[in-house]
């Protein structure tokens, strides 16, 4: 995505003559237009989104992709376009899209979410092959954005896989459908099924009252998170539905004090 920019920069520093002599004036090398650099920008694009993402995004979302195409070209006229840069600004496009339209995963059918569900399920499976760290992180409190840099292939195919079913849900009109919390009762069977398979009691209390996980290693919170996810899944669709959609629920902002 940057040879353009690249070659432009190349094209016009001037190289001494070894013999000391002047060196002949330079080719004039004609000006890159916004469309050269869009080109050069989606073909980059293309050879990089194996999973189909960001052309997802593209469909669902012509006009912001659009503004955030503009913004790479900007980028690259100014020099200051690297690959850190580019990976960054691709997170805070895809994140604003999703965060815009919360609402829509709230309120989705319960088919769409069960999709979304298998999806969180796999990317879970994923990470617990080498990457406890993210496996654990991603159940408790979500996963920054600088650790999905550092994961491999197959977790970031499962991490695009899950992505897209965001996508598909957002990309909809909104559904309007109202998910009921299961009765308390649900919730403690699940806890069983959690405990009987081996999860620690103390971590889903830690999950659950904000607390901290003190004496638990990585691997044991990883392995804690995917028995509490297993077990949700385990349960009966309805339930599913609501776990996911609660997933996605924005808290209210803080009252502020008038001055």
């Amino acid at each position: 995505m940057l040879g353009l920019a690249t070659a432009l920069t190349l094209a016009l520093l001037t190289t001494a003559d070894p013999t000391g002599l002047p060196s002949s004036p330079p080719a004039q090398v004609p000006a890159a237009t916004d469309a050269d650099i869009l080109a050069e920008v989606r073909e980059g694009m293309q050879a990089t989104d194996s999973d189909g993402f960001m052309a997802a995004l593209a469909a669902s979302f012509p006009d912001d992709y659009a503004a955030f195409e503009q913004r790479l070209i900007d980028e690259i006229k100014a020099g200051t376009l690297d690959q850190t840069t580019a990976t960054s600004m691709s997170a805070e496009f895809s994140s604003a899209i999703v965060s815009r339209h919360l609402d829509r995963v709230v309120q989705a059918g319960t088919e769409d979410l069960l999709r979304l569900s298998s999806a969180r399920m796999a990317l879970m499976e994923a990470l617990q092959q080498g990457h406890a760290a993210a496996c654990h992180e991603f159940v408790e409190a979500g996963l920054a954005p600088d650790r999905t840099n550092e994961l491999g292939l197959i977790p970031q195919q499962a991490m695009a896989r899950l992505s897209r079913a965001v996508i598909g849900i957002i990309s909809q009109p909104p559904q309007g459908v109202t998910h009921p919390e299961p009765p308390p009762e649900v919730w403690e069977q699940i806890g069983r099924r959690y405990a009987e398979s081996g999860g620690d009691p103390g971590w889903l209390t830690a999950l659950f009252g904000n607390q901290n996980y003190a004496g638990q290693s990585h691997g044991e919170r990883c392995a804690n998170a995917v028995l509490w996810e297993t077990a949700v899944n385990g349960a009966a669709p309805e339930v599913r539905a609501y776990y996911i959609s609660a997933l996605y629920v924005v808290p209210p902002a803080p009252a502020v004090a008038a001055p």
